[in-house]
């Protein structure tokens, strides 16, 4: 998967503003697509968070303060 390879290294280079705005609107975005596609919204976000998070795409790392924040926020919740 060459060109997964080299997505993700666009993607870690992205300054963090760029990566904030991208998961701000695959959050706006998604679950109208999901809804487009016949799924649950809750499952096509879980599907967006999969596909940008630490083992795919790598735009929102692991260990990060931002990502711990709203990891924490959304525990609140």
């Amino acid at each position: 998967m060459e060109w997964l390879d080299t997505f993700r290294s666009h993607a870690v280079a992205l300054p963090n503003l760029a990566k904030f705005a991208i998961v701000m609107a695959i959050i706006a975005c998604a679950p109208a697509l999901a809804r487009r596609v016949r799924i649950p919204e809750l499952v096509g976000l879980v599907a967006f968070g999969i596909l940008l998070g630490p083992y795919v795409l790598d735009v929102a790392p692991k260990n990060h303060p931002i990502v711990q924040f709203f990891g924490d926020l959304g525990r609140l919740r």
